[in-house]
């Protein structure tokens, strides 16, 4: 920002010529002389000795002396030597504060120039005081209206504004362009100058209704006085691109349409603004869902910034960057990473890793990694923005604030709901004490926050907080910004969560509303709402309303991202499932199997999201009474959701092995379901199903990381390298295979073979080890062989009960496992409702309720009624007694 002068010192110096005293007047002289030839650097000797010669000709509060450190000053800073000036003005100022007082306009002046001084030497905190006490004596001096209370006003402004302090700089900024008004008139360039500043203000604090009106007001004002001309353009382009922010589409290209034409024929089809020009158009359509003319415009724009600058431009990674943020929207990570790795690349160079561009290059591509599902990269990557904008910015800017709050989404995704939340308050207080409460930032926050409460389960907390930050910017924003709707739409999912379905869809209605206006009825955020509302619907037992809107959702999504893309193939699960649920089988059957080849081919066989497709055609299946292809899908999708788990679950910790488990049980449940309804199991679903739930429950009882802490402490340095080898092998190929296959890294099978190989070795090396693992290998033809005559295996299970559909009905069966079998045998017990009344009896101990269960045991209380352990053996021992005969010795694995 530029600073302002109150007087000019030129004029002064000039005028000054003095012939009383010889010394003062030849040292003043010569240094004239200098001064005119632009000697600026040899001129200060002798401005020196003139200032010391008027102190003793004249004394130090004479205006030839005062004159004289004023001469001196501004040879200073003509030459950059901005700290001698601080002393020089500070002496100019006591000086006047001792001739005339504290409150003489004059002594405002010195104090105005002293804080000039430290202003240009980067000193803005001690600068501050010393314009607000200019100012304050200017004003009660001469009022607001005057020019020398505009010239501080303006200084004190932008020292607010550089020191962040937005809400102090509009105050000032405000006044200035009322001041400017009076004095100047609405026409001058001085009102344009404020016109501007208020508006870039405003952007800051987000009044973005003053930012717009300010910055029409001057857009007027400079056509009106020099038409169509390039300054005129880039206001408009500000325009539009505010308009984009908030997605009045219509507005946002009338204005980046009129600056990219009058760029055009100013300069040339190849000139860098008429780049810019293009590149924002680019972000226009991206943001309206039309991706071909987004393409169209971002790649024009790169070729003319290619031929401008290089490819090693700022400006050309810049559209680099905006084509990789176009890829990931459209699924395209692959092309997205490669694009967006160059962008940082070539800011890197540029700039150097200290750099906040380069950091929110790094912040664009860990939020890439996010959307791939790479976490863990995503995680440490924010880490490191974080620390680059600290190092450069300082712990309370906005932009750390920005990280934290990434960093904590990061850690949010990874599980690590604590860390998370820890973030998020961090984020919070920082954005409070730059911007204050009411500050979309601020709101931003308190959203994400409210989102985490949400996924933990603290329902009043995530209302509450949602509600604040819906609050803020329906206040801010306006009720159809986005980001309004996009809180509500999360406020909804907290009403669905807690049952409150009426206003959970006043909500997600007013939601739809709202994005077909803002957006259109073919944005496939349009289509997510409608997605969102359908779902409500169908949970609420309105299945057709449901339907048709799921009907409508698949055509928006196809016409956005084409039939092969993922997000197309979810909505056609989401309508195969309504299908489903309302007994058309039909309708139903070839929409799953749709979905499954558009997994199948961009996201590959042995993605985790093709197991929700594969489960649902198998629920289809078994409605049918097809149990043989019910038997199939559904040990194909077990197996996808069992693979992964197996990547994954030995980089997990013991909270995030039980949170998974509670998200993913109900998968493993359809299979012991499966075998209620279908009369004639296969041998081989039979021996699926069984290790399968013995593998699961390995997994969850078995406390892997301990294991493998043990290893560490105790083992050779050999076992630990290869541990450590191992597990970062199991890490790469869980995160590779959680991506589209066109976007894995080659070679992934040689990965494989070093595992399994590795496997193998600790597996030979350390006992713990394959205790640790020995689950991952059971197969049907070790359990045999580990049955001896005489012998037999129980595995009790507990599931929930699907039959068309859930049930309320929770059942408990058992595997039993005989020598010699091909498969074990499936016995239904009981409902969990039948034991429950066995084993609830109010007031009863648990001593006394064992002393019930077990015979041997003397019973005293002879007040007990009936002998529960009747009871149990008939729900539990008599269905198994028929297949036990002869067996002397049980293997026993409870519920």
């Amino acid at each position: 920002m530029p600073l302002f002068r109150v007087l000019s010192f030129l004029i002064l110096l000039f005028a000054a010529s003095g012939t009383k005293a010889q010394t003062h007047a030849e040292s003043e002289a010569r240094m004239l002389e200098l001064f005119k030839e632009e000697k600026f650097t040899a001129a200060i000797p002798y401005a020196i000795q003139a200032k010391t010669a008027a102190k003793k000709e004249y004394g130090d509060t004479s205006a030839l002396y005062i004159l004289a450190i004023s001469n001196l000053s501004f040879l200073y800073e003509k030459t950059g030597n901005y700290p001698p000036t601080e002393a020089l003005y500070e002496e100019q100022a006591l000086i006047y504060k001792k001739k005339y007082g504290a409150v003489h306009p004059s002594y405002a002046v010195a104090l105005n120039n002293q804080a000039n001084a430290f202003y240009a030497s980067g000193k803005l905190k001690q600068a501050l005081p010393l314009y607000i006490q200019a100012l304050a004596i200017q004003k009660k001096v001469y009022g607001m209206l005057h020019a020398e209370y505009w010239v501080i006003a303006k200084n004190l402004a932008n020292t607010y504004f550089d020191l962040k302090d937005y809400p102090n700089a509009a105050i000032h900024f405000y006044d200035c362009l009322q001041i400017a008004s009076g004095l100047k008139g609405e026409k001058s360039e001085e009102y344009a100058a404020a016109l501007e500043a208020a508006a870039v203000v405003s952007s800051n604090i987000s009044e973005l209704a003053k930012a717009k009106q300010y910055y029409t007001a001057l857009a007027n004002l400079k056509k009106e006085k020099e038409g169509p001309t390039t300054s005129y353009a880039t206001i408009i382009n500000v325009l539009g691109v505010m308009y984009l922010d908030e997605a009045n589409f219509i507005k946002a290209e009338q204005y980046l349409r009129e600056a990219m034409e009058i760029r055009k024929k100013q300069f040339g089809d190849q000139h860098a603004d008429y780049g810019q020009s293009l590149n924002n158009l680019g972000a226009l359509y991206r943001k309206k869902g039309s991706y071909q003319e987004a393409r169209r415009f971002y790649e024009e724009a790169l070729e003319i910034r290619k031929k401008n600058g290089g490819e090693a431009d700022r400006e050309y990674g810049q559209t680099l960057n905006n084509l990789a943020e176009l890829a990931q929207a459209e699924g395209n990570y692959a092309l997205a990473e490669t694009l967006m790795q160059k962008a940082v690349d070539i800011r890197k160079k540029a700039d150097g890793e200290e750099n906040e561009f380069y950091a929110l290059n790094l912040n664009n591509l860990a939020a890439l990694y996010s959307d791939m599902g790479r976490n863990e990269e995503a995680a440490t990557i924010h880490g490191q923005v974080l620390a680059i904008r600290k190092k450069i910015l300082g712990e309370n800017h906005p932009e750390i604030a920005q990280s934290l709050n990434n960093l904590a989404i990061a850690c949010e995704n990874q599980g690590k709901k604590a860390a998370a939340e820890q973030y998020y308050t961090e984020a919070l207080a920082i954005r409070k004490k730059v911007y204050g409460d009411q500050h979309p930032d601020y709101a931003q926050t308190l959203n994400n926050l409210g989102l985490l409460y949400s996924t933990t389960g603290r329902y009043k907390e995530a209302e509450a907080t949602l509600n604040a930050a819906a609050s803020i910017r329906k206040k801010v924003l306006g009720e159809n910004h986005p980001d309004y709707l996009l809180t509500l739409d999360n406020l909804a999912a907290v009403y669905i969560n807690t049952n409150a379905y009426e206003k959970a869809e006043s909500l997600l209605q007013q939601v739809v509303a709202g994005r077909k206006k803002i957006l259109g009825s073919e944005h496939a955020d349009y289509g997510v709402s409608l997605n969102n509302l359908g779902a409500l619907y169908c949970l609420t037992g309105r299945f057709e309303q449901g339907l048709a809107l799921y009907q409508q959702v698949n055509s928006i999504y196809k016409k956005a991202w084409g039939e092969q893309h993922p997000s197309y193939a979810l909505a056609l699960q989401n309508a195969a499932e309504i299908n489903s649920r309302i007994d058309n089988y039909k309708a139903a059957e070839p929409l799953f199997e749709q979905a499954i080849r558009i997994y199948q081919k961009s996201l590959g066989p042995d993605h985790p999201s093709l197991a929700t497709p594969l489960l649902g055609l198998a629920n289809l299946q078994s409605n049918m009474g097809q149990y043989n292809k019910a038997e199939q899908l559904l040990d194909s999708s077990n197996k996808i959701i069992l693979r992964h788990m197996q990547q994954n679950f030995i980089n997990l910790g013991e909270e995030e092995k039980m949170q998974w488990w509670e998200e993913e049980a109900n998968r493993y449940q359809m299979a012991p379901s499966l075998l209620v309804s279908n009369p004639h199991p296969s041998n081989w679903f039979l021996q699926q199903t069984f290790l399968q739930q013995l593998q699961l429950k390995g997994y969850i009882l078995k406390d892997g990381k301990k294991i493998l802490e043990q290893i560490r402490k105790n083992g050779d340095p050999a076992l630990k390298k290869i541990l450590g080898e191992w597990q970062a092998n199991k890490a790469t190929l869980a995160r590779q295979y959680s991506l589209p296959v066109a976007e894995r890294l080659p070679g992934l099978d040689s990965i494989e073979r070093k595992t399994t190989e590795q496997e193998k070795w600790l597996n030979q090396q350390s006992s713990l080890f394959k205790t640790g693992n020995m689950d991952a290998s059971l197969t049907m033809d070790k359990i045999r062989k580990a049955l001896q005559p005489g012998e037999a295996a129980i595995e009790f299970i507990r599931f929930a009960f699907y039959h068309q559909g859930w049930t309320d009905s929770v059942m408990y069966a058992a595997f039993v496992m005989l020598p010699g079998a091909d498969a074990p045998k499936f016995i239904l017990l009981s409902e969990e409702k039948e034991l429950a009344r066995l084993l609830q009896v109010k007031g009863t101990t648990s001593e006394a309720l064992i002393k019930q269960l077990y015979r041997g045991t003397e019973i005293r209380n002879r007040n007990l009624q009936g002998n529960k352990a009747d009871s149990l053996y008939r729900l539990i021992w008599k269905p198994l007694q028929p297949m036990l005969s002869g067996i002397k010795k049980i293997y026993l694995a409870p519920a």
